[in-house]
């Protein structure tokens, strides 16, 4: 079986007076404290996990002073307040323009940045996040994807081999604690997993960091060729299905054990036609 996981990162949208956490991904020190003050008034943390580089940016008006001192955002780059006259500062009172303090991150900031960007360099991104696989031989879920949609014991058995088993998701949860020890948005809550059996049937499944639950996302379950499968007794199923590349046998009982009744063509049948009755609140799913 192989899992694989789409860690995504926030990207929040700002507002004046708002505290943004940004990936500049490449950008010097100076295009980093050019975008905070695009920002507008607020505390910003921009980073690169490319260059390992991280600050704190303290957006003011020139006529209001930040709380703390401002550090070196390099070996060779000092903090400085630097005055601007773009429209950004229309915020600022009496004529005051805007103003940047750059300084280090905390250890609890910093601690969470380098975790992340470990993470991000042993699972490079894509455009959805992160791809994480994993290679599993445990059966106590089947070699199936139809056990574990209507099994509850047999998708804990699965949540369980995803956290125990997979260094991948581990080194998340490690990064996720940190930031929100941190307080530092620099990753997603969310993990989504895509998850493929021993027989090529897949699913989706998503962690919520924050409750720390695991669920199969719905409408995702796919056989062995990509055909979509019916996920339960429900009027959202009612549609056309493609039974090439299953174990039509299988699927017919999986069907029936969600009582869905079957009606026609028996198991030699390559497509089914599934249609809701709201009289019956039942799927009737007809094999041609």
């Amino acid at each position: 079986m192989r899992i694989v996981f789409s860690a995504l990162l926030l990207a929040l949208a700002a507002t004046n007076a708002d505290a943004v956490d940004f990936n500049c991904e490449g950008c010097s020190p100076a295009q980093m404290q050019s975008k905070a003050l695009g920002f507008g008034r607020g505390e910003h943390r921009i980073y690169s996990f490319s260059t390992s580089t991280a600050f704190v940016f303290t957006v003011t008006c020139s006529n209001a002073q930040p709380n703390g001192a401002a550090g070196p955002i390099s070996d060779n780059v000092t903090a400085k307040q630097s005055p601007d006259s773009s429209p950004q500062a229309a915020g600022c009172t009496n004529g005051a323009q805007l103003q940047v303090m750059t300084s280090p991150l905390s250890p609890e900031e910093n601690t969470a940045f380098i975790l992340a960007r470990d993470f991000f360099k042993d699972h490079p991104k894509n455009n959805q996040g992160a791809d994480l696989t994993y290679n599993a031989r445990n059966t106590s879920y089947g070699s199936s994807v139809y056990q574990i949609l209507n099994n509850y014991p047999a998708r804990q058995n699965l949540f369980n081999d995803i956290k125990e088993d997979i260094n991948g998701f581990k080194q998340y949860t490690a990064v996720l604690a940190a930031a929100v020890l941190a307080g530092f948005n620099i990753i997603s809550n969310r993990v989504i997993i895509q998850v493929t059996f021993q027989d090529g049937s897949t699913v989706q499944v998503v962690y919520d960091g924050n409750l720390h639950t695991f669920e199969v996302i719905p409408s995702t379950a796919r056989n062995n060729v990509g055909n979509p499968i019916v996920e339960s007794n429900s009027m959202g199923y009612a549609g056309h299905y493609d039974l090439v590349g299953a174990d039509v046998g299988e699927y017919l009982n999986y069907l029936r054990s969600l009582g869905i009744p079957i009606v026609g063509g028996g198991s030699g049948g390559i497509r089914a036609s599934c249609v809701w009755d709201p009289a019956k609140n039942t799927l009737t799913c007809k094999i041609l």
